[in-house]
């Protein structure tokens, strides 16, 4: 998708109008009520931790600001906002002035704003039902809208991606001068602030050597002295919305022969799982041909001493994958689906459908104590114990981009070099 310069208004009515027609019939009311986030104040001190607005609310109003409701009717298509009161002189010269009304009225897609004083002649007036988040009803609507993205939040995905990508390259070629996880991370974040995403989707993972193995390792504080791979797994949001994007790249700017061949298997997992992307598809079936691939793999790769249909049969591969392989992503990294409302699905649980975003990001991995686990297990039998010993050093690769499902199959929205040649080739760019 193609970088769009002029900004888009959010369409927070067209959310509302999707939400309300999605709802089950008959409805148990006329109207929504919702109240969004609010700051949390940080300890003793005079702050406030950085604000972060619920996502279901914020897709229902574009809203950024803490302590907001809103009520829509549903019937006469009317939208209000109801903010807090503005701050006093006091709370001005410490904090700055919230919105007005006026303020509002002017940036937001809503037919009035209101004081919260003003909210409970709401009650007096409508009665006390209402749709709330509590409801079941009303999260499984959200949730179904939410999945099929429409062209602004295309938009924002697609210039997450870029932004993300970008940091990707900025530090990859950086990665023969840092001597620490930590300069990495340093240098990601500031390359995504000064592109416009001053916030990250995730907590970055900076994991070099049997960090790597940690799939949400998180320190990003070791010195990268004895270490021959970093794995990067960090990406920006973008107008709230997020990108979800992995690496691995050689520190020395070329790979060891065990760590190309882990490499390498990482790479065709992931683009046999692309490749199968289309409407109508089972996100299980797509992940179950990769773990059988998988196991495949791992046999001929000598770990395993089994054949690798008894491999696959055991769920042995699931010992260096151990995660899904991928899931949706929108206003939260890990989005919902429509099956379970506001919470996120395991890989395996969803269909995919034209206009879903999802995440494919196979990986190979040599954590310790979970391989133990399986060394005492009554398949422990199956396991090249010294050989599998032997690629500790690799500690584990994984390789992940956002993709659009579209009528015919898909579109990468992650810009990034991820064949083994390229990504050495970045590497040494430095």
């Amino acid at each position: 998708m193609a970088r769009i310069k002029k900004k888009l208004k959010y369409p927070a009515r067209d959310h509302l109008r999707r939400v309300a027609a999605a709802l089950s019939r008959p409805l148990k009311s006329n109207y929504i009520l919702l109240h969004g986030a609010d700051s949390i104040q940080r300890g003793f001190s005079d702050q406030t931790y950085p604000f972060d607005q619920e996502s279901n609310f914020y897709y229902l109003t574009g809203a950024q600001s803490p302590g907001w409701t809103l009520l829509y009717d549903i019937k006469e298509d009317n939208a209000v906002i109801y903010i807090p009161p503005q701050r006093e002189p006091r709370q001005v010269a410490y904090m700055g002035q919230t919105e007005s009304t006026e303020q509002v009225m002017a940036s937001y897609e809503v037919d009035a704003a209101y004081y919260h004083d003003k909210l409970g002649s709401a009650f007096i007036q409508f009665g006390a039902k209402f749709y709330t988040f509590t409801d079941a009803a009303l999260m499984e609507a959200l949730a179904a809208c939410r999945v099929i993205k429409d062209k602004y939040e295309l938009v924002a995905l697609c210039t997450a991606n870029n932004i993300t990508c970008d940091a990707h390259r900025s530090i990859a070629r950086q990665l023969k001068h840092y001597t620490s996880e930590r300069q990495a991370e340093a240098d990601f974040l500031r390359a995504c602030r000064l592109a416009g995403a001053p916030t990250q989707a995730y907590n970055p993972i900076i994991a070099s050597g049997a960090h790597a193995s940690v799939l949400h390792y998180g320190a990003n504080d070791a010195s990268f002295f004895d270490a021959e791979l970093v794995l990067v797994d960090a990406a920006a949001e973008y107008n709230r919305y997020a990108a979800d994007v992995t690496r691995t790249y050689p520190l020395s700017g070329k790979f060891s022969h065990k760590a190309r061949q882990i490499y390498e298997n990482v790479y065709e997992l992931q683009m046999l799982g692309i490749s199968m992307i289309r409407p109508g598809q089972a996100m299980q079936e797509i992940h179950m041909a990769v773990m059988k691939r998988l196991g495949e793999m791992l046999v001929a790769l000598g770990f395993l001493k089994c054949d690798a249909e008894t491999c696959y049969k055991l769920q042995l591969g699931v010992a260096f994958m151990m995660h899904g392989l991928g899931h949706q992503i929108g206003l939260d990294v890990h989005d919902v689906s429509p099956s379970k409302g506001s919470v996120p699905q395991k890989t395996e649980s969803f269909t995919l459908q034209a206009g879903q975003v999802i995440t494919i990001e196979p990986g190979i991995y040599f954590n310790e104590s979970f391989l133990q686990t399986y060394y005492e297990g009554e398949h422990g039998h199956h396991f090249d114990q010294e050989h599998i010993a032997s690629y500790a050093s690799v500690g584990g690769v994984r390789i992940e981009d956002c993709l659009l499902v579209t009528e015919t199959g898909f579109e990468n929205l992650t810009n990034l070099p991820k064949h083994i040649d390229a990504i050495e080739c970045l590497v040494q760019e430095a």
